[in-house]
Formats: structure tokens, C-alpha cells, sequence
């Protein structure tokens, strides 16, 4: 994929913030799904993103590596926007376009706010509670 400009990036906005049956579909069951969606929302994502922010304009291969590790950990939890905009990020760190990386980050730090929401709101419709 070879990304220049942000525009290119908005077709992300076509994937839902939270896709719960793939998500379980991938995880195999229901339950193991809401374990790891809830350990990703707990505290997988801010360490993920910290690791990302810190790292996209220093260190170029462990931004990679973060956006990779992200990309990944954001599939099993049917997070497909974090998913697409982690891919991207993955592929700004193989072009070096820290340009598109920056814009690209804010919209991530949002969608991780948009994922909490609708994890609430998913374990709510399951008489769970969350303490996120």
C-alpha cells in the first residue's frame, strides 16, 4: 500500500469502529472475545499508543514494530478502525512519512476514545459491567 496523502486514509471511516461478530469470529467464542477486548481496552491500547507516540519521529524501526503490534492485537478484538489506521501507520513507518503519521495518530487517539465507548455499550447489552 502506498499512502501520500490523508485523503487517501478516509476510506477508514467506511469500517466500524467495533465489529463484534467478526471479533468473535476470529477469537473462536464469545467469551475468549470479550476477555480480550476487555484486556485490549483496559490496558493494551494506551500502552500500545504510548509505545507508538514515542517512538514514530526517534526511532523509525520500533514505530514499525509498535504499529505492527497494534495492527495485530486490534484484529482479535474486532477494532477494524484501529486495525486500518494501525496498517497505515505500519506503512507511513516504512515510508518514512511522518507527514501522514502525525494526522494519522490523532485520528487513532480518537478511535481508541470511539472503542471504549462501544465496549461499554457492548458489555452493558450483556448485563456486564466495565470499569474503563
Amino acid at each position: 500500500m502506498d499512502i501520500k496523502t490523508h485523503k487517501e486514509i478516509q476510506t477508514v471511516f467506511n469500517e466500524p469502529t467495533l465489529d463484534i461478530n467478526a471479533g468473535i469470529e476470529i477469537s473462536g467464542d464469545e467469551d475468549f472475545f470479550i476477555r480480550t477486548l476487555s484486556k485490549i481496552v483496559k490496558s493494551d491500547l494506551h500502552r500500545m499508543i504510548e509505545s507508538i507516540r514515542s517512538t514514530m519521529p526517534k526511532d523509525n524501526k520500533q514505530f514499525y514494530a509498535a504499529a505492527h503490534s497494534l495492527k495485530g492485537a486490534s484484529s482479535y478484538a474486532g477494532c477494524t478502525r484501529i486495525h486500518k489506521i494501525s496498517e497505515s501507520l505500519q506503512t507511513c513507518a516504512e515510508q518514512k512519512n511522518y507527514g501522514l503519521a502525525v494526522p494519522l495518530f490523532n485520528e487513532l487517539v480518537n478511535e481508541v476514545k470511539e472503542v471504549q465507548k462501544k465496549y461499554v455499550e457492548y458489555l452493558k447489552s450483556k448485563g456486564r459491567e466495565s470499569n474503563v
